[in-house]
């Protein structure tokens, strides 16, 4: 039957470029995940190569916006590219941040800088602080609020983890973090470094349920620290903080004695859990189960509330 065996071959056909349309999108997701940051609002960060970094600041426009911080003067920049970073003016986007899932369409791009800032340093990146770095960011506008601690991707089928209110650890699960060996020796540091002030370390845990599909996950957060545990702005308070997810069952996914997971998410259609996490100096990463970064970026650009 000629017109069957046809008909057969072009579902067969239709199929093969779904799934090959399926995989090319989930990929686009582990490849061109973007983290949020913040300058004025939330924006997606973008990281250009040293070339396109180098024209984008040989060629800044006369005009810009002076931001004023308590790191310093700066200069923001409006940029009137095309294209950054392999980003596109007007491409749709999904974010997924603490306020849900978001659709969003890139408006425009823009760049802050130092008031006073040399090129070839901003581009070789041997400023030495986060504050000095070059900001670019991809503006976008989006059927929702945008909040801190998320990601901005072009797939769809990316999912985030549900995060449920925290509570206090068992006395099993307490024990068995705190005798941790990477755990002892976080607050062996955090003693070591108190013992100055002669103010006693104190320890708080908490875990957190969370749910991704069907899966059940925990989110566990730690701190070894004195008195307020306020380590910024001059404050000679210690603080330490330290971050480990389980699965439902019990067994330990992930220890991280010198960082904390703000999210967890899934994707390309995958189930392999992908972790966003924060370390003490503000750089934040997507990591995979393998532990590679998918992406890092300083979350808090000059943003000082001393």
């Amino acid at each position: 039957m000629p017109g069957l065996d046809r008909a057969l071959a072009g579902e067969a056909y239709l199929i093969v470029v779904f799934f090959c349309l399926f995989a090319s999108l989930a990929a686009a997701e582990t490849t061109d995940v973007r983290l949020l940051s913040w300058d004025d609002g939330m924006a997606v960060a973008l990281s250009p190569d040293k070339a396109e970094l180098s024209a984008i600041l040989s060629a800044l426009p006369a005009e810009y916006e002076d931001v004023n911080s308590d790191g310093g003067p700066y200069r923001r920049y409006a940029l009137a590219h095309k294209a950054v970073d392999g980003v596109k003016l007007g491409s749709a986007w999904t974010v997924l941040s603490m306020t849900g899932r978001l659709s969003c369409k890139v408006s425009s791009f823009t760049v802050t800088v130092p008031d006073s800032f040399d090129l070839a340093t901003l581009v070789e990146g041997t400023h030495g602080a986060p504050c000095s770095e070059p900001l670019l960011l991809a503006q976008v506008q989006c059927d929702g609020a945008l909040s801190s601690d998320g990601i901005a991707l072009p797939g769809t089928t990316a999912q985030m983890a549900n995060l449920g209110e925290g509570r206090d650890p068992t006395a099993e699960e307490r024990s068995a973090w705190l005798a941790d060996p990477a755990i002892v020796a976080l607050k062996a540091r955090a003693v070591a470094e108190a013992k100055p002030s002669g103010h006693p370390v104190k320890t708080e845990v908490l875990v957190s349920p969370m749910t991704l599909g069907d899966r059940g996950l925990l989110v566990v957060q730690g701190r070894f620290y004195t008195l307020e545990g306020e380590d910024f702005c001059g404050n000679e308070d210690v603080s330490m903080e330290w971050g480990g997810l389980v699965d439902a069952g019990g067994a330990r996914l992930l220890e991280l004695p010198d960082a904390t997971i703000d999210a967890v998410y899934q994707l390309g259609g995958a189930s392999d859990l992908y972790t966003l996490e924060s370390e003490r100096d503000g750089r934040q990463s997507l990591v995979d189960s393998q532990r590679k970064t998918l992406v890092s970026h300083t979350s808090e650009w000059c943003v000082c509330g001393c």
